[in-house]
Order: structure tokens, then C-alpha cells, then sequence
């Protein structure tokens, strides 16, 4: 049959022949799909970026410091989370956060304040950062650089945090918290609920 076309209906089948190519290459090696993630209203979606540098379990300790009052968490030898603190009764013996053991005070969570303190911190492990607001020329402006709550992260080196967070106000949305991250000036922004429930969790363990 191709024998006997003429040179420019020859042309046209060998162009559609090579347009059917091309679209089957292309739908087998996936090229028509997009290289970003669009919402439904064609926004570009980018990928999740966490507050935390590490995933929760490779941290050892957290600080939240509010009002002045440094309240200090960390993991039992189980992995379980426990309010750090160093209140003794009269008589001199350890509290019932502490046993002795070997000559040293080993520290145990209670189930109860294990299961408060690590739901809290796993909220806190899922914080996504909304925006950056970068540069910055006056983070003063957001409340950063004098925070009523301050937050450290600790992970096996237990004298050095591995990220510092300053919290400061409530953005005029009222759903997020500007949060800079100590020694860097850019301000960013989280759901202010996360640090709602971290001042929930420093209440329920000053009681």
C-alpha cells in the first residue's frame, strides 16, 4: 500500500507515524506528567518542610522556657519522655521520679505523664513551617527578639542543643506564631495550636 502513495501522501503517513511514536514513548517514560504538585486551584505544592531538624525519636531532651521557669524533658531508658526536675522531700529522699540504682538516681517516666509529654511532642515533631519571611531587617517587630517562650532541642549531646527556637507573637491571621530560630535572623511561621499545646503540657507538669 505504501508502494503506492505519491511522495507527499507518503510524507503525511510517515509524520503521523512518527507523532504516534513520540506519544507512546512519551506515555511510557511518563514526560506528560508535571514536575511539581499543583493544588485544584494550580498552586504549586511544595514539599513539607518540619520545624525540627530531626525526627523525634533521635532527640534526647527538650527545653521550653516560659516566664523564666525552665521546664526540662527528656527519655527514661525505655524511650519514654518524663519532666526532668530535682524537687526532693524533706527527709532527703528522691522524689517518685527517681530510683536508686548502683549509687546514682535513674529516672523513670509514669506511664501517665509519659503518654501527656509524648503526644506533645509528637504534635510538636509534625509542625510544618507555613512561610518564611526572609530577609528580615526588624525581627523585633515580630516578638522574636525578646520571646516570653523559648525552645531547645537536644540530641545525644545533651550540653548542646541542636536548634534553638524563639517564640514570639501571634500573626494578625490569629491561627499562626512567627518563630526564629536562634542565630539566624529569619522569621518564620507554624500553627500557633502547637505552641498552645506546649504551654498546656509546661502547665500540667508545674502543678
Amino acid at each position: 500500500m505504501i508502494a503506492g502513495l505519491r511522495p507527499r501522501q507518503l510524507a503525511i503517513w510517515s509524520l503521523l507515524g512518527l507523532l504516534v511514536a513520540s506519544a507512546v514513548v512519551i506515555e511510557t517514560t511518563g514526560l506528560l506528567e508535571p514536575k511539581v504538585a499543583l493544588d485544584r486551584h494550580g498552586h504549586v505544592i511544595e514539599e513539607a518542610v518540619y520545624l525540627l531538624p530531626v525526627p523525634l525519636d533521635q532527640l534526647s531532651a527538650i527545653e521550653i522556657a516560659v516566664g523564666g521557669e525552665v521546664y526540662r524533658f527528656e527519655r527514661d531508658h525505655h524511650g519514654a519522655w518524663f519532666h526532668h526536675h530535682h524537687d526532693h522531700h524533706a527527709d532527703g529522699e528522691a522524689d517518685h521520679g527517681h530510683a536508686a540504682h548502683d549509687g546514682h538516681h535513674e529516672h523513670h517516666a509514669a506511664a501517665e505523664d509519659a503518654e501527656t509529654i509524648g503526644s506533645a511532642f509528637a504534635a510538636l515533631a509534625r509542625t510544618r513551617i507555613e512561610r518564611r519571611l526572609e530577609p528580615v531587617t526588624n525581627p523585633a517587630h515580630y516578638g522574636v527578639m525578646k520571646p516570653d517562650v523559648l525552645i531547645n532541642v537536644y540530641g545525644d549531646d545533651h550540653l548542646s542543643p541542636l536548634a534553638r527556637y524563639a517564640i514570639g507573637d501571634i500573626a494578625p491571621d490569629t491561627v499562626s506564631r512567627y518563630v526564629m530560630t536562634v542565630g539566624s535572623f529569619a522569621v518564620l511561621t507554624i500553627p500557633n495550636y502547637q505552641i498552645e499545646n506546649l504551654l498546656t503540657l509546661v502547665k500540667a507538669v508545674a502543678r
